[in-house]
């Protein structure tokens, strides 16, 4: 009987000791996944603060992009005439960058003109003297030159320089008449995006950082075309005007704009009296006083990566306001119109 006593004293003590490892085995995983779900709340809540802050840099910031740019080299006191007024004494160049703080996650605000850059849907479907303005080898050229990966490919991230246009139905269903079967090549190049005009760069190669440019700060799949030449870069204006006013006359151009500020872009060409006027006259349709193309980056740095959110804001072409307003249908028995299109539209992009 004492034997039987001391086994069940011992099993007991087992079972106990069993018991304790299930209980430790437990909790450990109760422990871990609570530390797994304060994480995720962690990563949850600082990916709605990071959201709400980007939708509030865009709805507040983005609209007054424009006045940000024409006066980001003055203060209050020093902002007299107009943004106009102002764009022509501001020192050229795409974008302004501005570091601030948001509830302890620190952010980087990019303001860009992108009538200020290199457009190569517009350029590449211009023609002088019946003649394409560009090549496509040249507009390849352009492209490698303007994203600075001639000079250092690394810029790219490992990406490269691609043409992948988007191809433009409506474009196409008018040149049926003169040729029903159009080859790739006879196309309309439209480069809707950077996607199309680099292959696996990403956001911040694309971006670049404060004094080192990045592969799209020259470069732009926005607005109209026309080239904003109070803010262009000079090697943003070479490749522009060259193929239509030669080297001599826009290395004469850019000594024009630099010692007369002041003067309006059509001014500054019409000094260029050795170029034809009919080319004279090309030129000016090909720049603009007043950008209205603006982007927003908006790049919050977290504990281990950063987050990229890049937005466009353009005016509509008037006629293509006026189309759509054409296009709106009356209530025949007297109601409200439809609401008219709005001449803004806005493209984001986030990585």
């Amino acid at each position: 009987m004492k034997r039987l006593h001391r086994s069940q004293h011992g099993f007991a003590l087992l079972l106990t000791l069993v018991l304790l490892m299930i209980a430790a085995v437990t909790l450990s995983q109760v422990a871990r996944q609570s530390a797994g779900d304060a994480l995720h709340a962690l990563d949850a809540s600082e990916a709605l603060q990071r959201r709400w802050a980007v939708t509030s840099c865009r709805a507040t910031l983005l609209p007054r992009a424009a006045g940000v740019l024409a006066s980001a080299a003055y203060g209050p006191e020093d902002d007299e005439g107009s943004p106009l007024t102002l764009a022509r004494r501001q020192p050229p160049g795409t974008d302004l960058r501005v570091s601030c703080e948001l509830a302890g996650v620190a952010y980087e605000l990019v303001f860009t003109d992108e009538q200020a850059k290199y457009n190569p849907t517009a350029i590449g479907v211009l023609q002088l003297d019946g003649k394409p303005l560009i090549s496509k080898q040249a507009l390849h050229t352009a492209m490698l030159e303007l994203s600075g990966a001639r000079e250092d490919p690394k810029r790219l991230g490992g990406g490269s320089v691609v043409l992948r246009p988007m191809v433009d139905l409506d474009g196409l269903d008018k040149d049926k008449t003169a040729n029903p079967n159009p080859s790739q090549d006879e196309l309309p190049a439209v480069f809707g995006a950077y996607g199309q005009l680099f292959e696996g760069v990403g956001a911040q190669h694309l971006l670049g950082e404060a004094g080192h440019r990045g592969a799209a700060t020259n470069l732009t799949c926005w607005g109209d075309g026309r080239l904003n030449l109070y803010r262009a870069p000079k090697a943003v204006i070479k490749r522009a005007l060259v193929p239509v006013l030669g080297s001599e006359a826009v290395t004469e151009f850019l000594v024009v704009r630099h010692e007369t500020p002041d003067l309006t872009p059509k001014d500054w060409i019409n000094t260029l009296t050795q170029v034809s006027p009919e080319r004279r006259a090309f030129a000016e349709s090909l720049v603009v006083e007043r950008s209205q193309t603006q982007g927003l980056w908006v790049v919050a740095h977290g504990r281990t990566r950063s987050w990229y959110t890049f937005s466009v804001r353009e005016y509509l072409p008037q006629d293509e306001q006026e189309q759509a307003l054409n296009a709106l249908d009356a209530d025949p028995e007297g109601g409200d119109k439809e609401t008219p299109p709005d001449p803004l539209q806005r493209y984001d992009f986030i990585w």
